[in-house]
């Protein structure tokens, strides 16, 4: 339900590895503007993946990490929980697509 939305980008799933399915992330090209959207509709989003290469625990390094800007810049996390109810999802899918 969530293909070929403009501004969203599904992460793939690739079939050596398997989900928690604790969360749902996929990358927004206007993370913030979605997030507001989102949340004046009363769906929750995460921002949960932050870069820790620059964490001080690993010295401060900043390793040449492909694409790390990007995702940082453009990853969203929706809930996923056992809670959701068929009404709830639909509410997000909703939510989502408008």
């Amino acid at each position: 339900n969530l293909q070929n939305i403009p501004g969203i980008t599904l992460l793939k799933k690739l079939d050596d590895r398997q989900s928690a399915f604790w969360m749902y992330p996929m990358l927004i090209d206007r993370r913030e503007d979605f997030i507001v959207a989102l949340k004046e509709r009363g769906v929750p989003t995460s921002v949960v993946h932050r870069r820790i290469d620059r964490n001080e625990i690993f010295g401060g390094k900043t390793p040449n990490l492909p694409g790390q800007e990007f995702f940082d810049a453009h990853q969203i996390a929706l809930p996923v929980h056992t809670a959701l109810t068929d009404e709830d999802l639909t509410h997000i899918i909703d939510s989502i697509q408008k």
